[in-house]
């Protein structure tokens, strides 16, 4: 059973008509939280569901009803001191992270099997593999990504999500592990089976979470070190377009994270959140 509940938070509030006493609730809802997540990590993703779950279903007819949003995101946050702590144990994690790399065994036979993945009748095995051989997230493929092409192997994208209401965030180009093509006709597939997530990324990790995640630990075995994760096919996808973009004798001066950044769509001056993604090598 789930510890979040959004949809019954937000219920609740929409029927309280004093600010007082919805702050009153929101805090309850607080130490709810707080109390059922053993992990600071945890309770920023808990808080992060209701966030999103409140900026997506709260109707914006009315100033009063753009505070009362407004209220809602301020109280469902991590506190000052809660950030701190997450900031430290973010770092830690990324220092033991890159202290011990995972080995990728044959980046052919990676490329091999996202491939075999887009061709399975199953639409969350084309998630995976899409995700395996573009480097977007799952819900991005599953909600928001248009995909447009450069060339055989360059796409356009759009729909960057985790965003943290950037304000520099615009389509950008992203190398592809296999032939644009490909990507377009598993994409549209994709949108059509699977209509009712466009551009609903809540409900997709809702609904959709739990069998990815399955999934990808049953696919992906043996294919690179410890057990798999949908997150770790962002981390290869960057790790192998970074070999052969550093190939070329004319590109052996961008640094690694600085390629990262680029092609995963971080902030213009972030080479920073690309360390949650150096996690793989090749040999």
């Amino acid at each position: 059973m789930s510890i979040t509940n959004p949809q019954n938070l937000h219920s609740d509030i929409l029927k309280i008509k004093s600010l007082d006493h919805i702050k009153s609730r929101l805090e309850e809802e607080r130490r709810y939280l707080e109390s059922n997540y053993n992990t600071i990590n945890s309770l920023k993703n808990g808080f992060t569901i209701y966030r999103n779950y409140f900026r997506q279903n709260f109707e914006i007819v009315e100033d009063q009803q753009n505070d009362l949003l407004d209220v809602c995101l301020h109280e469902l946050r991590l506190t000052v001191e809660q950030q701190k702590e997450f900031s430290i144990n973010k770092n830690s994690d990324i220092k033991q992270n890159k202290s011990n790399l995972r080995l990728i065994y044959n980046v052919e036979d990676y490329i091999e099997k996202n491939l075999e993945m887009i061709n399975k009748a199953s639409m969350f095995d084309k998630i995976l593999g899409l995700a395996g051989l573009t480097g977007r997230r799952t819900s991005e493929i599953g909600c928001t990504a248009l995909i447009k092409k450069v060339d055989d192997y360059t796409a356009l994208f759009t729909g960057q999500l985790k965003t943290k209401n950037r304000k520099d965030v615009v389509p950008y180009n992203i190398p592809l592990l296999c032939k644009y093509s490909l990507v377009n006709k598993t994409l549209k597939e994709i949108r059509l089976s699977f209509s009712r997530y466009i551009n609903e990324p809540v409900k997709f990790h809702s609904c959709c979470s739990s069998k990815l995640s399955k999934n990808v630990k049953k696919y992906y075995i043996d294919l690179f070190e410890k057990s798999p994760r949908a997150k770790d096919l962002r981390a290869i996808y960057a790790t192998i377009c970074f070999r052969k973009f550093n190939e070329k004798r004319e590109n052996k001066h961008i640094d690694r994270d600085v390629y990262y950044s680029k092609i995963l769509g971080h902030s213009e001056d972030d080479i920073t959140t690309c360390g949650s993604y150096v996690d793989f090598y090749i040999l």
